[in-house]
């Protein structure tokens, strides 16, 4: 106890030095405190969204569903109700569905999406979309021939309540079920997204419209808490035996699981770099203590102190001063997590890119855990440990009658004296800030340590973003979009083939002919549905020149298998790889696509599956499928009417004026120019969400360097007061002085800033040939164009700017002590320095 109390006197003998560090500790903390809790609280929205809006904790399949989910494999109710799962610990309600892909098209509007059927009764002691119904009503328990559908789906199919839409699908044993339906309802789940992908009817509809004679293929389980989501799923797998496969909500629910872990790896890595940085910086201020107080450590090792009880005291300070950092932090950082927790975070200008993360609405609202905060709390502790070990150990190793007499040495007797008072010309100040950052070579490499570890850090990171980005847009506009569209002004919002281009042709031959264009490719696009002989999927079809298509996106090289289209050859069809899986079919093998026409009249033709192309992005893989233009206009009724014209750019460099040469061409009325964010927003926008959190990290990281940086310098000045004072008597001016430790300081950061930018150009280039993998870390695929792996690149944005922030933070860092050391009265500093 005796050394607790004096530890915290000794901590309270600098105030400065304390304040310093308790500012870099607090901010850290809370910092970190508020970006888990920003982590946390968006997995909490993703997986609580999702599971009360469709899948539940926990749902029931006859085994091989998941792998592949056919119609066919169903089974009865009554297979599982007699093993009472209701009655197991933890779950809370059961409800039986039966589950397929559909089209669903209203006038001449057509989309694909799953079609579920629930018992009325049942599904809303599991899910919570009876209370998102926003306009009409839920299904009462007699419900036949209604229709509940997301609010942005009936804005896109153009229909209300009351109003009929047709459904298309496929049956038990190869059948197909249509049906129409009154819409009885419209939902809202904040997340378009999601809103756009489901539909559902009534059990006793999907039995009429699949055949399927009262089977299911889906148990939804409901828990009373998803903590028990593992311990649930062992217990009923074992009841149920190995005929039916029991999956939780990691399983059902897969970008969102892998979201919650990409999250986790960001927290992971944003905890690595700001606690690297503390960890130097306290260790430094703990040093920096040491050294001024060289004589007292002495004198107590003389008068029997022993080496284990001075490490202890070190021990003991470090711990008071890394404790109560972290009080300070995380008052702050609960403050803000409370206040935020209460009226969200909102995502107005970025709706688009967070509705690509299912479950994920407009706004957040932060959130931490019980298990979070100890995670953190360890960390601190870990970090204070860490911090103390080094300078402790120096401290127990002195030798007490050197120690006493300023000399900072260990056990073997080597030793350096802390303090010289050489007075040498203005024209010399180099020399002498060389000097005195040697003098204390520890703590001056522990201080551009710092700096190039945060720097360096933080050029890796963010070289990984900004690779990210940039394989997003090469990604999309290469195999999507083009670098920019001819379209109907309203063709995007709503993918009517009625808002076709009449007069493309003509057009594309005028575009054709400026050199400023190195390509332009007609298109027809809509939503069909893909059928083989086992299995139904909705697409989005694509209709092009193969020969035109080529000189404007680059899908054609990532076929893998079998070829891409050639010209004539209008019965092939060319499908993503993850496409075929589901669809169980080969090179070669038969496929049927039905699509709307543009008369509203149900178009249907078989293709040979040509090829097969693989992108790494699992959603594009399996949503898209090119057929040749003159099929698809044959199968749409389109004429020689195309929806869009998609180009190339010949030099990216000269965008801006290319654009508006174009446009000049394009005839006034309702055809527009769409540039690539245009067509992509939700991309834009997340680029917009990346930069926004970069720029958070590094304006963290840099508020911490520069107090570390403040940190050295002060004690610095402090343990040099004589010296000081012997200069300033000798005639030095106080300017001298200023531009002396402004010079110490700036050395500092600009050696560490070039070890940072080191440091991080070394990391990117051993990771730019083979690239991060992002499998692991749970990247979503709902955004064009992301792919599994990222390969990370340089910008001026990740690397001149902190470069250049660095080196100047640092000398405005040290501005104060500069001026405080000018300031010294030189009787008095000779004196009690």
């Amino acid at each position: 106890m005796r050394f607790i109390s004096l530890a915290w006197r000794n901590t309270r003998r600098n105030s400065r030095r304390t304040l310093l560090t308790l500012i870099a500790f607090a901010t850290g903390v809370a910092a970190l405190v508020f970006a888990w809790s920003m982590f946390d609280g968006g997995n909490a929205q993703m997986i609580d969204n999702m599971t009360g809006n469709y899948s539940g904790y926990i749902q029931i399949h006859r085994y091989g569903y998941t792998d592949d989910p056919s119609v066919d494999r169903t089974f009865s109710a009554q297979d599982t109700g007699a093993l009472k799962l209701e009655q197991i610990p933890g779950v809370a309600a059961l409800s039986p569905r039966m589950e397929t892909s559909a089209l669903i098209s209203h006038a001449n509007n057509t989309r694909g999406l799953l079609l579920v059927g629930v018992d009325p009764g049942l599904e809303p002691s599991v899910t919570t979309l009876h209370r998102k119904i926003v306009r009409g009503r839920y299904f009462d328990k007699t419900e036949r021939g209604s229709i509940l559908i997301g609010k942005s789906l009936a804005k896109v199919l153009d229909v209300d309540i009351g109003g009929e839409v047709a459904i298309i699908t496929q049956g038990l044993q190869g059948s197909i079920g249509a049906a129409r339906y009154r819409v009885q309802g419209l939902y809202d789940t904040q997340n378009e997204v999601v809103d756009n992908a489901q539909a559902f009817i009534t059990h006793a509809d999907a039995e009429d419209l699949l055949s399927s004679g009262g089977q299911i293929t889906t148990v939804a389980v409901k828990l009373t808490d998803r903590e028990f989501s593992e311990s649930v799923v062992q217990e009923m797998q074992g009841r149920l035996g190995n005929q039916f496969e029991v999956e939780g909500w990691q399983q059902l629910l897969p970008e969102v699981s892998q979201a919650v872990a990409f999250h986790e790896s960001l927290g992971y890595v944003f905890t690595f770099i700001l606690f690297g940085v503390v960890v130097i910086g306290v260790t430094n201020t703990v040093m920096m203590s040491i050294m001024e107080r060289l004589r007292e450590f002495g004198v107590l090792l003389a008068i029997g102190t022993s080496p284990l009880q001075l490490f202890r005291l070190i021990l003991y300070e470090s711990l008071l001063l890394g404790l109560l950092g972290f009080a300070i932090g995380l008052v702050i950082g609960y403050s803000l997590v409370a206040y935020y927790g209460s009226v969200g975070i909102t995502f107005t200008q970025s709706g688009e890119a967070m509705q690509t993360m299912q479950g994920v609405a407009n706004g957040l609202y932060p959130h931490l855990s019980l298990s979070r905060m100890l995670f953190i709390a360890v960390a601190v502790l870990i970090v204070i440990v860490t911090a103390a070990l080094y300078p402790a150990w120096k401290t127990a190793r002195l030798v007490p009658v050197q120690a006493i007499h300023g000399l900072m040495s260990n056990r073997n007797g080597s030793g350096k004296g802390i303090s010289s008072s050489h007075i040498l010309s203005r024209f010399m100040l180099l020399t002498l800030a060389l000097r005195n950052l040697t003098r204390h070579s520890r703590r001056s490499r522990l201080t551009m340590v710092a700096i190039a570890f945060g720097l360096g850090a933080f050029i890796f990171i963010g070289s990984i973003a900004n690779g990210y980005y940039t394989q997003i847009v090469e990604n999309s506009t290469g195999m999507l979009t083009g670098d920019a569209q001819i379209q109907h002004k309203d063709f995007r919002s709503n993918m009517k083939l009625a808002l076709s281009l009449s007069n493309g042709m003509p057009l594309l031959e005028d575009l054709q002919r400026m050199p400023s264009i190195a390509g332009a490719s007609p298109r027809i696009q809509t939503t069909a549905m893909i059928t083989s002989a086992v299995k139904s999927e909705p697409i989005m079809l694509a209709g092009v020149d193969p020969d035109l298509e080529r000189q404007v996106t680059f899908l054609h090289q990532s076929v893998k298998e079998g070829h891409y289209l050639q010209k004539g050859h209008d019965r092939d069809i060319v499908i993503g790889r993850k496409l075929a899986e589901l669809l169980h079919v080969k090179i070669g093998e038969r496929v049927v696509v039905m699509a709307q026409d543009v008369d509203g009249n149900l178009g249907s033709e078989a293709f040979v599956v040509a090829g097969m192309f693989y992108t790494g992005g699992h959603g594009f893989d399996k949503a898209t499928a090119h057929i040749t233009l003159a099929a698809s206009q044959k199968m749409l009724a389109m004429g020689n009417n195309v929806t869009s014209i998609a180009l190339k750019i010949d030099n990216p460099k000269h965008v801006a004026p290319v654009l508006a040469q174009i446009a000049s061409h394009v005839p006034p009325g309702d055809m527009r120019l769409l540039t690539w964010q245009a067509l992509l927003p939700e991309v834009v926008q997340m680029n917009a969400i990346t930069k926004q959190s970069l720029g958070g990290v590094l304006i963290i990281v840099l508020l911490m360097l520069a107090v570390v940086v403040m940190n050295t310098v002060l004690m610095s000045v402090m343990e040099r007061t004589r010296e000081f004072g012997t200069m300033l008597a000798l005639g030095s001016r106080p300017g001298l002085i200023v531009r002396l430790v402004l010079l110490e300081s700036s050395i500092m950061g600009i050696i560490g800033t070039l070890g940072g930018v080191a440091l991080g150009i070394l990391l990117v280039l051993m990771h730019m040939s083979g690239g991060v993998s992002m499998a692991a870390h749970g990247v979503s695929t709902a955004i064009p164009g992301i792919t599994d792996v990222v390969y990370p690149a340089l910008s001026v944005d990740v690397l001149i700017m902190p470069t250049i922030l660095l080196p100047i933070l640092a000398l405005v860092a040290a501005f104060y002590p500069a001026l405080r050391a000018s300031r010294l009265e030189p009787m008095q500093a000779i004196r009690n320095g």
